[in-house]
């Protein structure tokens, strides 16, 4: 407050003067400050630089000092408000000027990405690419969140039997109240495809006639326990050489594993039995 003085004189008047006072009130001011967007850390302190004072009178020395800035809540967003508190105002005019609010500026939280990883069940080859998770696991979660990795689908990358064969997941779910704040990158699995064990048996009462002109032998057909519903194995089966009367073993040709990369076959061997037909005449 300053007093009001006066130097009021009349020759024509008895002035009788009621002093006062005048208050200056301090001048209002805006706060800015820049604030720096962040990964997700589960905290919602923030980074702030670049602060300065809206509406000084001229070459004033106000400076706006101290305090710490903090987002409204430390889950993932874009354009979060944050606050600057705990401020003072410094300098030799100071006391000349107020902020009414806490300064505020915008900035974003990004999701944390962290690795997910699973495993995967052997199996043995049928025809098709699907895979069992057994189980899954998040590495990096901060202490205190719950996120859950559940769900989704395995396939090995074809259907074909081999070792450390890749599989991937996919559709899988994220769960948990701070979910929202993650973002998985899942690696593949590893698991095998073990071939297919079957039986290969040659089809009996194979049997070929012996006649001149010699006749081609009869295809050596077989049937097959366990293989794959659609498929059929590759090779033919091959027999003992020999055209006499007898009975010839059918043995396992070319149907092999080598032949045939899904499967471990069991081969039961068989007989192919050469006869010769007699043949009556009746005279007269």
């Amino acid at each position: 407050k300053y007093g009001i003085t006066s130097t009021l004189d009349n020759s024509n008047y008895e002035i009788t003067y009621v002093g006062a006072d005048l208050t200056i009130g301090k001048k209002l001011l805006t706060g800015s400050f820049t604030a720096s967007n962040k990964v997700y850390d589960a905290m919602k302190t923030a980074t702030e630089s670049n602060r300065s004072l809206i509406g000084l009178v001229g070459n004033d020395d106000v400076k706006l000092i101290g305090g710490s800035a903090a987002f409204s809540s430390k889950d993932v967003g874009n354009g979060k408000t944050v606050t600057l508190t705990g401020w003072t105002l410094s300098g030799v005019n100071a006391d000349n000027y107020v902020l009414s609010v806490d300064p505020t500026a915008f900035a974003d939280i990004t999701p944390l990405e962290i690795p997910g990883s699973f495993t995967a069940d052997n199996k043995e080859y049928d025809g098709d690419t699907t895979a069992t998770v057994t189980g899954q696991a998040l590495s990096g979660v901060l202490p205190g969140d719950t996120v859950e990795f559940t769900g989704g689908v395995a396939t090995f990358r074809n259907k074909n039997a081999g070792t450390n064969k890749l599989v991937f997941l996919k559709d899988w779910t994220l769960g948990g109240t701070d979910a929202g704040n993650y973002s998985v990158i899942v690696a593949d699995a590893t698991a095998n495809i073990n071939r297919r064990a079957i039986r290969v048996t040659p089809t009996s009462d194979l049997y070929k006639e012996l006649r001149v002109p010699a006749l081609t032998d009869p295809l050596l057909t077989y049937s097959v326990d366990r293989l794959v519903y659609g498929e059929t194995l590759n090779g033919v089966l091959s027999r003992k050489s020999g055209e006499d009367p007898g009975t010839y073993e059918i043995t396992q040709g070319s149907v092999t594993d080598p032949n045939n990369s899904n499967y471990t076959i069991t081969f039961v061997p068989g007989v192919l039995a050469f006869f010769l037909k007699i043949v009556l005449l009746k005279t007269r």
